[in-house]
C-alpha cells in the first residue's frame, strides 16, 4: 500500500530511516516542502550524539556527531559534493559523464575530506545550546537552500533521468514551512543569546545560495542532484563556521 504523505516521502528520500510503505508520485512531488524539517531532525540527531559522547569521549565527540548526520543521510549530500568537485570546470557534456561516473576522483576526495574536517573542527569548538542550535540550523538551512536552488534553476540534463520529487517538481511555495522553521530558530536563538550568530549564519547561507545559482547557471544552465548535494554541504559548512567564530552575542 502506498503512502500519500509528503513528509514520509521527504524522510524516505533524504535519510536511511525505514519508511513503512512506498510513497506515491504525488507525495514525492510535494516532498520538498518538508526537506527543511527533515534536515533539522538530522541536525538534532547529530547534536544529540555529540552531546552524549562529550562526557566519555570528548576528543571524538565532534567527529561522532558530524558522522552521525552523514550516516543518517547515507552520505547522500557528501556523494553529491564529491561528484560536483570532480566535474566542476568541465564543459557540460564532459561534466555530465563525470557526474554519472561512480568512481571518485582526486578533487572529489579532497572536497569530501575538507568538508568533514571543517565541520568537525567547527563542531569541536561548540558547547551546549550553541552546539545544538548550530547543528539544527545547519540542517534546516542546508535543505532549504537546496529547495531554493531547485526552484530557481531547471534540471540541467533533460534526458528522462529526472526522479519524481527533485528539481522537476520543486517550487518556491515549498519553502513556506522552512520560513516558519527559520522564524522559530530565530526566536530560540534570541532566547539563548545567540541571535547574532544565527543572523550571520542566515546571511552566509544566502550568499552560498546566490553564488551557487550564478555558478550553476553559467556552468550547466541548470542543476542536478549532485550539485544540490554540494549546495547542502556548502551551506552546512558556512553555518558551522559562523557559529564557531561567533560565540555568544
Amino acid at each position: 500500500m502506498s503512502s500519500d504523505s509528503p513528509l514520509l516521502a521527504a524522510v524516505q528520500f533524504l535519510t536511511r530511516l525505514p519508511v513503512p510503505s512506498e510513497t506515491t508520485a504525488r507525495a514525492r512531488a510535494e516532498a520538498p516542502r518538508w526537506y527543511a524539517l527533515v534536515g533539522g531532525l538530522v541536525g538534532g540527531v547529530g547534536a544529540a550524539v555529540q552531546l552524549a559522547a562529550t562526557e566519555r569521549l570528548p576528543v571524538l565527540a565532534p567527529a561522532l556527531g558530524v558522522l552521525a548526520t552523514v550516516a543518517l543521510t547515507g552520505a547522500l549530500h557528501e556523494d553529491g559534493l564529491a561528484d560536483t568537485a570532480d566535474a566542476y570546470g568541465f564543459e557540460p557534456r564532459r561534466a555530465r559523464e563525470i557526474l554519472k561516473d561512480p568512481r571518485l576522483g582526486t578533487h572529489g576526495v579532497v572536497a569530501l575530506c575538507a568538508s568533514l574536517a571543517l565541520r568537525i573542527g567547527a563542531a569541536a569548538s561548540l558547547v551546549g545550546a550553541q552546539l545544538a542550535l548550530a547543528y539544527v540550523t545547519a540542517g534546516v538551512l542546508g535543505r532549504a537552500s537546496a529547495v531554493v536552488v531547485m526552484s530557481a534553476l531547471p534540471y540541467a540534463f533533460d534526458d528522462g533521468a529526472r526522479r519524481t520529487g527533485n528539481a522537476a517538481q520543486a517550487r518556491f511555495r515549498h519553502l513556506v514551512p522552512a520560513v516558519f522553521l527559520v522564524a522559530a530558530l530565530a526566536w530560540g536563538s534570541t532566547r539563548l543569546g545567540l541571535s547574532g550568530s544565527f543572523a550571520v549564519a542566515c546571511a552566509a547561507a544566502s550568499l552560498v545560495v546566490v553564488g551557487a545559482i550564478r555558478a550553476l547557471r553559467r556552468w550547466l544552465s541548470g542543476t542536478t542532484g549532485d550539485t544540490l548535494g554540494a549546495v547542502v554541504v556548502a551551506v552546512e559548512i558556512s553555518v558551522f563556521l559562523v557559529f564557531a567564530a561567533g560565540g555568544r552575542s
